[in-house]
């Protein structure tokens, strides 16, 4: 999930986009981004930018 915020950041990417393309619920992506990640889907788009 985080490798396609990184190759679609142009786009400015929602949640729900990237919950559409890897084909889990947006709730589901979210929890699973913030455990794996450290940090949620937002936090994680801000520093991308």
């Amino acid at each position: 999930m985080a490798k396609w915020v990184e190759n679609n950041i142009t786009e400015n990417p929602s949640l729900q986009d990237m919950s559409s393309y890897v084909g889990y619920s947006p709730y589901y992506c979210s929890t699973k981004f913030r455990e794996h990640m450290g940090m949620t889907y937002k936090q994680f788009l801000a520093q991308c930018k």
